[in-house]
């Protein structure tokens, strides 16, 4: 699968990272110059309460990202969405998808319509948790 996760901290940087290592093709877009030349030189390090593992990864900045993406994913802190959204405008392939690895659901509030089409996952509303007695 090839992806392009737009935010490389600490939610996409981790998705990725494990999706590097299950073989996928992925590729990391951050906004921060010193970040993406550590992440091309070192490789991405993942440090955690389960494991500790460091992949080779690719990292770009936002003006680097390729003009076509099959998919994307957006991992950006909230107010930071509609500017990554933006990256993608005419960047995604005809066929092609944007998934929220957001908390809650920011993305279909703040990821302008104009700029991915019916073409977003947004995750579904959850239902009230039951009151307790």
């Amino acid at each position: 699968m090839r992806l392009a996760i737009i935010g490389a901290g600490a939610i996409g940087g981790t998705i990725g990272a494990h999706l590097i290592r299950d073989g996928h093709d992925i590729l990391l877009c951050d906004a921060d110059a010193a970040h993406v030349e550590a992440i091309n030189q070192r490789g991405l390090t993942i440090e955690g309460p389960v494991e500790n593992f460091t992949v080779r990864a690719t990292a770009v900045l936002p003006d680097d990202l390729p003009a076509s993406l099959p998919r994307a994913a957006i991992a950006v802190k909230s107010h930071h969405t509609a500017a990554a959204a933006e990256l993608l405008r005419g960047r995604l392939d005809p066929d092609g998808y944007v998934v929220s690895f957001q908390n809650g659901l920011v993305a279909a509030v703040l990821m302008p319509r104009t700029v991915i089409p019916s073409r977003r996952v947004t995750p579904a509303p959850r239902k009230p948790m039951p009151e307790t007695p």
